[in-house]
């Protein structure tokens, strides 16, 4: 039910525990549909966003109730409770370390981690608004290092962040303290990366 879009950055879709709510950003806008019946397109509402240039990424709450959206050099927090009225509740802009790539939250809901070309950032998002944990610069070879995936081990203790021919692990078992654990290298680029449930071995798509 998604209108198409000729910007090449692509969309970011999510969709609501009940089935119900489709949300979907693109380069500029974010538009909620009614998908409770899916053989009608029911567009709820939209809202204007700032303009990036890479393709962005979307997440749900586990309540449901917050949106937070990675778009080119900004991290946004937008407060969808009533989809006809969504409203921006929060806004970083990542000037000097853009753009963002991609983000991973806890099982709890409670802590979320973005990953830029050149760090790592981490959340708390218990409460309504974002508070920042920690920042800290990745270890890469040179200044501009796409990241393809990321992962968390179930028991959320380890962080896996995907670069171009490696793959970086992290100990945050106390997310305002991560720790640089190793780097795994190999030819090629981490599109995509699991944990196995017993966190004993990691699997990825190159």
């Amino acid at each position: 039910p998604y209108p198409t879009t000729t910007n090449p950055s692509g969309v970011a879709l999510a969709i609501s525990k009940d089935g119900n709510t489709l949300y979907g950003v693109n380069h500029n806008k974010l538009s909620i549909f009614n998908i409770s019946n899916p053989r009608i397109q029911q567009k709820q509402s939209e809202l204007p966003l700032e303009a990036g240039l890479f393709s962005p990424c979307l997440l749900l709450s586990q309540d449901d109730k917050s949106l937070f959206v990675l778009i080119g050099r900004h991290f946004l927090m937008i407060d969808v409770t009533n989809p006809n009225t969504p409203t921006q509740k929060y806004k970083e802009d990542y000037q000097a370390d853009s753009p963002i790539f991609s983000m991973i939250a806890s099982s709890d809901g409670k802590t979320l981690y973005t990953v830029t070309v050149k760090s790592l950032r981490i959340y708390d998002v218990s409460s309504s608004i974002p508070s920042s944990l920690t920042s800290i610069s990745e270890s890469i070879s040179s200044n501009y290092q796409w990241t393809s995936g990321m992962a968390l081990s179930k028991d959320n203790s380890v962080l896996a962040i995907g670069r171009i021919t490696r793959i970086n692990l992290y100990d945050v078992i106390n997310p305002k303290k991560p720790n640089f654990i190793s780097s795994t290298y190999f030819e090629g680029q981490a599109r995509s990366i699991v944990f196995s449930h017993d966190r004993k071995t990691l699997l990825t798509s190159i």
